[in-house]
C-alpha cells in the first residue's frame, strides 16, 4: 500500500499555524475567563457558568484538570455527583469564612480577594505556583494501568481479579452504569464505522 499525504507541504504548514494560534486564542481566553467568572461566581454566589466551563465539554481534558482544581481552590461551593461529574451546587458560606480548626488557614474570601487584587493573576500563573505537573495531566492513563494490573494480577500475576470484580470496583468508585452503557456504545459505534472503511 502506498502512503501518502493529501495535503502538501504549504497546507501543512498552514494546518500547523491554525492549530498554533488556536492555542494562543485558548490560553488568552481562559486567562481572561479564570478572573472574570471567578469574579462573577463570588459575586452572584452561583456556580452554573462554572459547571458549563469545566464540564461542558468545552476544554481539552489538561486544561477542565486544571480548570477544576483551579474553581475548587478558590470557591466555597458543595460538590455532588451528577452522572460521572463532581457539579458545584451550593455556596457555603461557612467554607468562605472558614480557616481552619486552629484558625491558621488563609480563608477562601481572603484567597480570592489577595488573588484578584493582582491584574497578572489568572489560572495559568495559580497553576504555575500551586499545582505540579502530575496533578494536571490527564488522569486516565493511571485509571488504566490500575485496571491493568488488575485484571493480569500485576507483575507477579497474583491477586487477578475478574472482569465483574474491576467493574463492580469502578462503580464503587463513583462511575456510574449510565456511562458505562455510553462508553459501550461509543465503541461499537467506532467499531462499526472502522469495519465499514476496511469494507
Amino acid at each position: 500500500m502506498e502512503i501518502k499525504s493529501k495535503l502538501n507541504e504549504a497546507q501543512l504548514v498552514e494546518a500547523v499555524e491554525q492549530v498554533a494560534q488556536s492555542e494562543r486564542i485558548t490560553k488568552a481566553t481562559l486567562a481572561l475567563l479564570s478572573r472574570e467568572l471567578l469574579a462573577f461566581a463570588v459575586e452572584h454566589k452561583t456556580a452554573a457558568l462554572v459547571n458549563t466551563l469545566v464540564w461542558g465539554d468545552k476544554l481539552t481534558p489538561r486544561n477542565q484538570q486544571m480548570t477544576k482544581l483551579f474553581f475548587e481552590y478558590f470557591l466555597p461551593f458543595t460538590q455532588q455527583e451528577s452522572k460521572d461529574r463532581p457539579l458545584f451546587k451550593v455556596w457555603s458560606d461557612r467554607k468562605w469564612n472558614s480557616k481552619g480548626k486552629d484558625g491558621k488557614k488563609v480563608a477562601k474570601s481572603e484567597l480570592v480577594a489577595q488573588f484578584l487584587a493582582v491584574e497578572a493573576n489568572d489560572i495559568w500563573s495559580w497553576a504555575s505556583a500551586n499545582l505540579k505537573e502530575q496533578e494536571i495531566k490527564d488522569r486516565a492513563k493511571t485509571v488504566t494501568a490500575a485496571i491493568k494490573a488488575a485484571l493480569t494480577g500485576g507483575k507477579d500475576g497474583k491477586g487477578k481479579k475478574t472482569q465483574e470484580e474491576v467493574l463492580e470496583a469502578v462503580l464503587a468508585g463513583g462511575m456510574t452504569i449510565e456511562a458505562i452503557i455510553a462508553l459501550a456504545h461509543k465503541a461499537a459505534a467506532a467499531k462499526e464505522a472502522e469495519l465499514k472503511q476496511a469494507a
